[in-house]
C-alpha cells in the first residue's frame, strides 16, 4: 500500500508532503508455525517534535523513517507456544538541528513463552532486549553562557541498551452467543 499526502506549507514552504510505503508478508509453514513481516517506510516534511513543555511543534525539514518487524509464531504442543520477534527502526532527519538529537537506529528483540492453563487463561513469561544507537557523529561539547559565565559540558555517549523480563497472565473473555 502506498499513501501520499500534500498540504499547504508553513513558513517559507509552499507545500508539505508525506509518503508511506507499507508492506506485509504472512507465511504459514504448517498450521502450527508461521512467520509475519511488516514494514513501513516514510518520507515527509516538517516532522512533529516535542518541545520542552511537551507540546507538539513543527520543525522545518525533511525526514525519513523505516520501521520493520519480523515475528515467528510456534505452537509446539497444544498448551505450549513461543513468539520470537524483532523490530527495527531507523530515523534520518535532514535538518542538522534535528539530526543531532534524533537520528538513530533501534533494534528490539522479544521472546515470549506461553502456557495455556485454562481455555481462556494463558501464563506468559519472557524477556526483551533493546539497543539504541544515535548515528550523528558530531559529539561536540555543549557550551552555554549565563550572566557572563561560560559553562562547557562534554558530549556524552547517548547510545544505550536495556534488557527486561516479565511474567503475566493473558485472559481472553469469550462472549456467550445467545
Amino acid at each position: 500500500m502506498v499513501a501520499v499526502s500534500f498540504s499547504n506549507g508553513r513558513g517559507n514552504e509552499p507545500w508539505e508532503f508525506g509518503g508511506d510505503l507499507l508492506t506485509a508478508l504472512n507465511h504459514s509453514f504448517t498450521d502450527r508455525f508461521s512467520l509475519e513481516f511488516r514494514n513501513q517506510f516514510r518520507a515527509a516534511q516538517n516532522p512533529s517534535v516535542l518541545d520542552g513543555n511537551i507540546t507538539t511543534v513543527q520543525e522545518d525539514g525533511t525526514y525519513f523513517n523505516d520501521n520493520a518487524s519480523l515475528q515467528f509464531n510456534a505452537q509446539w504442543t497444544p498448551i505450549f507456544s513461543t513468539v520470537t520477534a524483532w523490530n527495527f527502526q531507523w530515523w534520518d532527519y535532514q535538518s542538522d538541528s534535528l539530526a543531532v538529537a534524533n537520528n538513530r537506529i533501534v533494534n528490539f528483540i522479544t521472546q515470549d513463552f506461553r502456557w495455556l492453563t485454562l481455555p481462556t487463561l494463558t501464563f506468559v513469561t519472557g524477556a526483551n532486549w533493546r539497543n539504541t544507537n544515535y548515528t550523528d557523529q558530531s559529539n561536540s561539547a555543549q557550551v552555554f553562557s549565563s550572566n557572563g559565565q561560560i559553562f562547557i559540558f562534554p558530549a556524552a555517549d547517548r547510545n544505550w541498551s536495556a534488557t527486561a523480563g516479565y511474567v503475566g497472565l493473558d485472559w481472553q473473555a469469550q462472549p456467550t452467543i445467545v
